[in-house]
């Protein structure tokens, strides 16, 4: 298939959705390769380290970036990223994840330097736009973008040996997954405005009210963003275990913002319903894993990694992509596929979690890991041509 390089490079979110599918595609390969012996991870920094770092910063913010750069400017109006510029981006973040397959051979600063480079310029890019936005509707990315940013550095900083025995650059890790999260929460707000009233007019429901209410939705991200913090700082601890329950209590809540009319039918609404239910299942996890001391909060942080992160990206993947790419927003079958393996995923890997669980931990990390290579092999093979080619040559294809 030919690229068109002009059209591929001229909205962010072509060349980041692809590189992140790949990248969670070559990543959880190698991952199983590790796991079997037959693959060796860096010396420099542990396993599980370069596993979460490549995950969330790699991954995580290849599809981050992608959405940003895309999403801002239609908020905003302002000048989107595009062309030589965008190309040399791309090319930071695969610089990027070289330096860190080769970061026994490099100096750490200057690997940091590059990995944070990342971010930093999408924020520089970002930023100015949402503080010049009038109504201040989407301010709230600003934190949510500085807390990534934070994250990412504390990691380099611990590995450099900066807080040894605070353990910084593991709960960096953790903080950048929650920020990942809190994404997801403050994003899920504005696609759910849309996407349940389109499902209402496609459905010609006009008996069904549609009414969110912000608190709900404020109370879900103080209460998570509580959490986050006591998970940080004061890990398998009873108050942890209440700020879990709470936050746990108020995102279940705010699923009941999707109980109107049919919506749930629309497989639009169910990926974005899906992505909300892992986290509110995630906290409440770790709740009971703090009061009964049952020691598995590894595997059910899951419930945020894999489920919510890995639903999330599939689901603005497919919703920005079709909507970006002038279609209709009719979910393909492969999608509806990908999320059944997503959901499978989930389930597998936080198995080990449940006390006297027959399924061998082996098998549960190698089926988690199949099952979302599987999910997002099923994203490139419908958006690759979607994505590299002008859509009006892909216009007549059969969703």
């Amino acid at each position: 298939m030919k690229i068109d390089l002009g059209f591929f490079f001229q909205w962010g979110f072509r060349p980041f959705f692809i590189l992140s599918g790949l990248s969670a595609i070559g990543l959880l390969t190698y991952w199983l390769l590790v796991l079997k012996a037959i693959a060796f991870t860096p010396e420099t920094i542990s396993l599980s380290d370069w596993h979460a770092h490549e995950m969330i910063f790699g991954f995580g913010a290849a599809a981050l970036a992608g959405f940003l750069l895309t999403a801002i400017p239609e908020w905003t109006g302002a000048t989107h990223l595009q062309g030589r510029g965008l190309a040399l981006y791309v090319g930071l973040w695969l610089f990027g994840r070289l330096s860190v397959a080769l970061i026994d051979l490099l100096p750490l600063f200057l690997v940091g330097l590059i990995n944070v480079a990342f971010p930093l310029i999408l924020a520089w890019h970002t930023l100015p736009h949402l503080m010049k936005e009038s109504g201040k509707r989407h301010h709230i990315f600003i934190p949510m973008i500085c807390l990534f940013i934070g994250a990412q550095i504390a990691v380099y900083l611990g590995w450099s040996g900066v807080g040894e025995d605070f353990e910084l650059s593991r709960r960096a890790l953790l903080g950048g997954v929650y920020a990942l999260i809190f994404g997801i929460i403050i994003t899920s707000t504005r696609i759910s405005m849309v996407v349940i009233r389109l499902a209402l007019d496609e459905q010609n429901d006009q008996d069904s009210l549609f009414r969110p209410y912000p608190y709900r939705r404020n109370l879900a991200s103080v209460t998570f963003l509580s959490f986050a913090a006591a998970d940080i700082i004061i890990p398998e601890t009873s108050i942890l275990g209440w700020f879990a329950l709470a936050a746990g209590a108020a995102l279940m809540d705010r699923l009941s913002d999707f109980h109107v009319g049919r919506v749930l039918l629309k497989p639009y609404v169910q990926f974005l319903y899906v992505a909300n239910f892992w986290i509110a299942l995630g906290c409440l996890g770790m709740g009971v894993n703090a009061f009964l001391e049952l020691g598995a909060a590894t595997d059910l942080r899951h419930f945020f990694g894999v489920g919510a992160i890995g639903t999330a990206i599939l689901m603005v993947f497919t919703i920005a992509g079709l909507r970006h790419s002038g279609f209709d927003l009719i979910v393909p079958k492969r999608m509806i596929a990908a999320l059944l393996c997503m959901i499978t995923a989930t389930g597998l890997r936080i198995l080990p979690a449940i006390p006297d669980n027959p399924l061998p931990i082996e098998a549960s990390y190698d089926g988690a890991a199949c099952f979302m290579i599987l999910g997002f092999i099923l994203f490139l093979s419908k958006f690759i041509p979607i994505f590299c080619r002008d859509q009006q040559k892909v216009s007549s294809e059969k969703y």
